[in-house]
């Protein structure tokens, strides 16, 4: 009978455990080629109907009107302001994607990072080579969160014009609007996946990465970065 308890606590602790693992499952909706190959920016996703507790997501909001992160379920928007400028918008409601990444993840581990990190491809490798350490399948996605000082930094926002009525090259050119900025305290949402390449991560890549910058009017999509050396990063990736 003693046998038998055990067994029953066993698998009860086992179902606890994978039930805990399965809510950090990136999941997707959309993939990133749909909007370069097809021309289409129409939304595969209203964020409103996932139903997380501690949702983190990023993806470009339906018809190139911004780019989305989502950290633990608060929403900010990088968009621009009639002259060009750019903004944060906050609590938008009726919120759709063209495509999405998201996951839900109520813990984190922080690591503290002082390796001198000076492109995405150097951070690719270290957030990897770090998840690993920390005992995680780095074969499957995964989010992960930085915060870090920029030395310089690079990224851009997708803001079409709405008088804009069919998509094309020309169109997506014009709607790709860059921003750099250097000597600023940020905080970074990613996904990494090593089998998601034009689905949510760009061709060539493993990371994909959001970043909101403490001026909080500056946010968008990280094409380059070099931190500050002087400064550690904090990345967290989830809890196992």
């Amino acid at each position: 009978m003693f046998a038998k308890y055990v067994i029953v606590i066993f698998l009860l602790l086992l179902s606890i455990k994978n039930g805990i693992s399965q809510s950090y499952n990136v999941k997707v909706a959309g993939k990133m080629s749909k909007i370069g190959k097809e021309n289409r920016v129409d939304a595969d996703i209203l964020v409103d109907t996932i139903n997380y507790t501690n949702l983190y997501a990023l993806g470009p909001v339906e018809n190139l009107r911004g780019e989305m992160i989502i950290w633990d379920n608060k929403r900010y928007i990088a968009a621009l302001t009639d002259d060009k400028k750019p903004m944060v918008q906050k609590n938008t409601k009726n919120l759709k994607a063209i495509f999405l990444a998201y996951a839900n993840v109520s813990k984190w581990d922080t690591l503290v990072i002082k390796d001198n990190i000076g492109s995405l491809q150097k951070l690719q490798i270290l957030i990897s080579k770090k998840a690993s350490e920390k005992g995680m399948d780095t074969t499957k996605a995964f989010p992960f969160l930085m915060y870090a000082r920029v030395a310089y930094g690079k990224g851009h926002i997708m803001f079409k014009d709405t008088t804009e009525k069919v998509m094309n090259a020309a169109v997506l050119k014009a709607a790709k609007n860059i921003n750099s900025f250097e000597g600023i305290d940020a905080r970074m949402l990613g996904f990494y996946s090593q089998n998601h390449q034009t689905v949510f991560t760009p061709q060539g890549s493993f990371i994909h990465i959001h970043y909101l910058l403490s001026n909080k009017y500056q946010a968008g999509h990280l094409d380059e970065i070099i931190f500050d050396p002087q400064t550690p990063i904090r990345l967290l990736i989830p809890k196992l």
